[in-house]
């Protein structure tokens, strides 16, 4: 129970399937083999255990975490597909940028 990496779309899965079947944190804890804290903060943050969803979890999970790879699933066909989020590269020193123009005059 020692891991500490963020919870996996599948395990989000996992916790929406076992609420729904009236199922408490500490055993969705032990299922997963997470700690209990983990699962009863991750229902606290969305939306509690009447109103959990995965799919929701895990959206607010990568907008939380910023640029990455994120899981879209596809309703029609329900399979869910990997889809890489591209940052936009914004710089302070752009050649546009007046600081960047007054080091190339100096």
């Amino acid at each position: 129970m020692g891991r500490r990496e963020p919870l996996r779309f599948e395990e989000r899965e996992i916790i929406s399937r076992e609420l729904s079947q009236g199922h408490k944190a500490r055993y969705i804890g032990r299922l997963l083999g997470r700690h209990h804290s983990t699962i009863y903060d991750e229902i606290d943050r969305n939306g509690g255990a009447t109103s959990y969803r995965a799919v929701d979890a895990q959206r607010r999970a990568e907008e939380n975490r910023g640029a990455g790879s994120s899981l879209y699933i596809d309703r029609t066909t329900n399979t869910s597909m990997l889809r890489l989020r591209v940052p936009s590269r914004k710089s302070s020193t752009a050649p546009e940028s007046p600081s960047c123009n007054a080091a190339l005059r100096a």
